[in-house]
C-alpha cells in the first residue's frame, strides 16, 4: 500500500524518472516514516491506506475507466481506515470530502460528511459480522485510565463494583500504586479488562458520570497526557522501534529472531541518529501542517481543483492528532504517523503545484 501510494504521488508531482526515484527514496527513507514501516500496527495500516486513497484520487489517470477503478479502490482504503481507529472519524471526514470532489462547493462537503457516516455504519455492520460478537472492547482502556485519574484526584473510588470481582484486591489504594499519569498501561495491564458487554456498558456509564461531575479534573488530566503526546522537546526515544528487526512472538509459531545483516547495520545507525530530534516529536508535525498552510495561503493556494487536496489532507492530519486529546493513553510516536504522511503530502502539493507530472 505504502510504496504504491508513494509511486503514484511522485509520478504526479514530477516527470523526470531520476527525480521520481529520488523523491520515492526520500519519502520512504525519511526516518519517522521508515522507523514504523515494518510494524503491523493499526496506526501504520491506517496511514498507509489513507495515503493510497489520497494518491489514487489525485493521480491523473488517462481514461474514465481507470479513474473509476481508482476511486473504487480509494473508497475501500478509506473504509478500512475508518474501521480501525477510535479517533479515525474526524480525520476521515476531510478525506471523504476529497474523494467526493470539490466542484460543487458546500454541497461536496455535505456529500463527504454523508459518505463518511454511511461508511461508518457499514463498518460497524461489517465488524459485527466479521468478529461474530467476539469483542475485546478496547475503548474500556480509555474509561479505566480516565477514571483512575479522576478517582485519585478526588480521593473517591469512582469505578463500577464489578472490578472488585474481576481483579481481587481492587481498591483506590491499589489504583494509586499502579496508575501512571501519562500511560494507561499502568492500570489496564493489571487484569482489569473484560469482554462482557454489560460490564463495559456499566463502565461507560460510570465514566460519563465521573467526567460530568468532575469536568475540570478530567480536562486537566487530558491536558497532561495530550501535552505528553504532543511534546516537541522530548523526542521519541522511549517509543522508537524497528519492529521488523525485533524478536517477536508469532502464535502459534515459535519466536523468530532475524539475524544481524547488512541492511540492519546500514539503516539502524541512520535512524538512531535522528531518534531524539524533533523529527520524532508528534507536536512538530501539527506545527508543520500549520506552517505549510500559512505558506500555502501566502503563495496563493486558495481553493480550486488543483489546491483542494493540499487543504483536505492537511486538515485530516491535523484533526487526527488533535483527537488524541480525548482518546490518547500514552505518548507513542506511532500515534502521529498519519500526520507525518499528511504533512509530507502537503509539502509535495505545495512544492510541485505547477508541475504536470504523468498520466497513465
Amino acid at each position: 500500500l505504502f510504496w504504491a501510494a508513494v509511486a503514484l504521488l511522485v509520478s504526479k508531482w514530477v516527470e523526470s524518472p531520476r527525480w521520481r526515484w529520488a523523491l520515492m527514496l526520500g519519502f520512504g527513507f525519511f526516518p519517522p516514516v521508515l522507523s514504523m514501516l515494518g510494524i503491523i500496527w493499526k496506526d501504520i495500516g491506517f496511514g498507509a491506506a489513507n495515503l493510497l486513497a489520497v494518491a489514487l484520487v489525485l493521480f491523473p489517470f488517462a481514461t474514465p475507466s481507470k479513474r473509476r477503478w481508482a476511486r473504487a479502490t480509494a473508497l475501500l482504503c478509506l473504509f478500512y481506515g475508518l474501521s480501525i481507529r477510535l479517533n479515525a472519524l474526524p480525520a476521515m471526514v476531510p478525506l471523504f470530502c476529497l474523494w467526493v470532489g470539490t466542484d460543487k462547493g458546500l454541497k461536496s462537503i455535505a456529500q463527504g460528511v454523508v459518505a463518511t457516516l454511511l461508511c461508518l455504519v457499514a463498518a460497524g455492520v461489517f465488524q459485527r459480522v466479521l468478529i461474530q460478537n467476539r469483542k475485546d472492547y478496547p475503548i474500556q482502556q480509555i474509561y479505566l485510565y480516565d477514571l483512575a485519574a479522576i478517582s485519585l484526584a478526588t480521593g473517591k473510588n469512582l469505578f463500577p463494583p464489578y472490578l472488585a470481582q474481576v481483579r481481587p484486591g481492587f481498591s483506590l489504594e491499589w489504583v494509586g500504586r499502579v496508575h501512571h499519569p501519562v500511560d494507561a498501561g499502568g492500570i489496564v495491564n493489571q487484569g482489569v479488562l473484560v469482554k462482557d458487554a454489560q460490564q463495559v456498558s456499566e463502565l461507560a456509564s460510570y465514566w460519563r458520570r465521573a467526567v460530568w461531575a468532575h469536568l475540570p479534573i478530567y480536562l486537566e488530566h487530558r491536558q497532561r497526557i495530550f501535552k505528553h503526546i504532543m511534546s516537541i522537546h522530548r523526542g521519541a526515544s522511549e517509543t522508537y522501534t524497528l519492529g521488523f528487526w525485533e524478536e517477536a512472538p508469532l502464535p502459534p509459531l515459535k519466536r523468530i529472531k532475524i539475524q544481524d545483516h547488512l541492511l540492519r547495520r546500514l539503516v539502524e545507525p541512520w535512524l538512531n541518529f535522528w531518534v531524539t530530534s524533533l523529527l520524532f516529536s508528534n507536536g512538530a508535525y501539527v506545527l508543520l501542517i500549520c506552517m505549510l498552510g500559512w505558506v500555502g495561503w501566502v503563495v496563493g493556494l486558495r481553493w480550486g481543483p488543483r489546491e483542494h487536496a493540499f487543504w483536505w489532507v492537511g486538515l485530516s492530519g491535523y484533526l487526527y492528532t488533535l483527537a488524541y486529546f480525548v482518546v490518547g493513553t500514552a505518548g507513542n510516536f506511532r500515534y502521529s504517523w498519519w500526520t507525518v504522511l499528511a504533512s509530507m503530502v502537503m509539502a509535495g502539493e505545495l512544492l510541485f503545484r505547477k508541475n504536470k507530472g504523468a498520466r497513465s
